[in-house]
């Protein structure tokens, strides 16, 4: 039987995108939307109460560069371990379960009709997107606290210096606070199409054994 499919999403599956496009879509999760509000929020209240220590202590600078270093440690793990998985995934991926995700549609943020297959590619390249900017950004701010002497002040007054410090810490905090959670939803994501795999493996296996025992009558 000649499995059916929608060409419609199939050909928006093949259009090519360009690179500043997929980085401007990578960066739409720092966009404040109806829907992400109270999550962002969420993420900034952590990042600044995180911040305040930091910003507050005495050794600010030690602090910052071993958080710094400790980021790019993570996240270039994390940047292992995701592309890993998806190439196996991809490896693994059979005929029966690429027609179903092609033909498991769903609405984009901007109301567009999106595969499962494509929204999972799309949240893999993003995803990777976030992760090269988190490392270039932590590399270059390792830089430049290194660079900066220890007595360093740019304020006359420490208070005005850790309120500064504070707003800078808190930023970058939730920048990477925000990429790591969208990590987080795509390794469940992924999690979710390893089981659609394995469904769809099972089903191949009973219908080959339904197949064999018809033959065999």
């Amino acid at each position: 039987m000649k499995a059916e499919i929608n060409i419609e999403v199939l050909l928006k599956l093949l259009k090519q995108q360009s690179s500043k496009k997929l980085i401007s879509n990578s960066l739409e999760i720092f966009k404040p939307t109806k829907k992400n509000i109270k999550r962002q929020l969420g993420l900034y209240a952590v990042a600044v109460f995180v911040s305040v220590f930091v910003g507050l202590s005495y050794n600010t600078k030690t602090i910052m560069v071993d958080t710094v270093q400790t980021v790019l440690d993570i996240i270039l793990a994390l940047f292992g371990i995701i592309f890993t998985g998806y190439a196996l995934f991809q490896a693994l991926i059979n005929d029966e379960l690429l027609i179903r995700l092609i033909n498991n549609v769903s609405k984009d943020a901007h109301g567009e009709d999106r595969s499962k297959l494509q929204e999972t590619n799309e949240e893999f390249v993003h995803c990777m997107m976030l992760n090269i900017l988190i490392i270039l950004l932590s590399f270059l701010l390792k830089v430049v606290i290194n660079s900066i002497p220890d007595d360093f002040l740019m304020f006359e007054k420490l208070i005005y210096n850790n309120i500064c410090a504070t707003m800078l810490i808190s930023i970058y905090a939730y920048i990477v606070i925000s990429v790591m959670w969208e990590v987080k939803s795509f390794i469940f994501n992924l999690f979710n199409l390893f089981n659609a795999y394995a469904g769809t493996r099972v089903l191949e296996i009973i219908n080959s054994e339904d197949e064999d025992d018809l033959g065999g009558k």
